[in-house]
């Protein structure tokens, strides 16, 4: 996504066919719950591949424990 956006920043056409993001806010009880590191009302996608720290924690249980954790689920 990074990559299709420099390309529409340069003037490319792009043909989005990944996933969208959510256009609505969250539901008000989800944010009084939320973790107070969000400061915004957005909820987003990650990654497909799963953020940073989930891939992390996937490649410590494959080496550890030789199990298989996807870090997109």
């Amino acid at each position: 996504m990074a990559a299709a956006a420099e390309k529409e920043a340069a003037g490319d056409t792009v043909i989005h066919l990944e996933v969208g993001q959510p256009s609505t806010p969250a539901p008000k009880a989800a944010l009084a719950a939320r973790m107070p590191r969000f400061d915004n009302d957005r909820i987003g996608y990650v990654a497909a591949l799963g953020s940073p720290p989930a891939r992390a924690i996937a490649r410590h249980y494959r080496d550890a424990y030789h199990t298989d954790v996807r870090p997109s689920a």
